[in-house]
């Protein structure tokens, strides 16, 4: 009797094992990810002012783009960041190191594959142009949650942004892969 009970016992345990299996974490998501590419367009509101002038203003830096090329459990998707609301600033003191960190909120959408928030820093690079910013965060949640984020991006105003007119987009690019372990 003792035998057919242990039978059966392995028989359901075997049989719930694929359900088990199914619920537990991708394969990746422990490990995180590599990105290779990582670019778009972001936006300052309000636009900080023009080289030249005194005015300053509190904005606030939101921007999208796709970042690409992943390896792991993910390829790839689209990207989200809004920051906080900055210290006075004009194009004069984004333009002179060193330069305040930005702090934002990031989304990944991963294509097919869930969300992950982080809580990210844009800082100054000692030794780089301050167009050279650090990406550095923690994934507070979704996939890869407690992993950490880092990378740096370069950024190139847009429209004559500081020179002719205030800066109210930019576009940035990754200047390396960004990683997410």
């Amino acid at each position: 009797m003792r035998k057919i009970v242990g039978i059966c016992f392995a028989i359901v345990l075997f049989a719930e094992l694929p359900l088990a299996v199914g619920l537990a974490a991708p394969a990746g998501a422990a490990a995180g990810t590599v990105c290779k590419s990582f670019s778009g367009t972001a936006t300052f509101t309000p636009a900080l002012p023009k080289l030249g002038s005194g005015s300053k203003v509190r904005s606030v830096l939101s921007g999208t783009g796709s970042i690409g090329s992943c390896t792991g459990s993910v390829s790839g998707g689209t990207v989200r960041f809004v920051s906080s609301a900055s210290a006075p600033e004009n194009c004069k003191i984004i333009a002179t190191a060193p330069t305040a960190a930005i702090k934002a909120t990031e989304t990944i959408s991963w294509a097919g594959a869930g969300s992950s928030t982080i809580n990210i820093k844009f800082t100054e690079v000692p030794g780089n142009p301050v167009t050279t910013q650090a990406i550095a965060g923690t994934v507070s949640a979704g996939v890869f949650k407690g992993a950490h984020e880092k990378g740096k991006v370069m950024y190139t105003p847009l429209n004559g942004g500081c020179t002719s007119t205030g800066l109210s987009r930019i576009a940035f690019q990754a200047s390396g892969p960004i990683t997410i372990k």
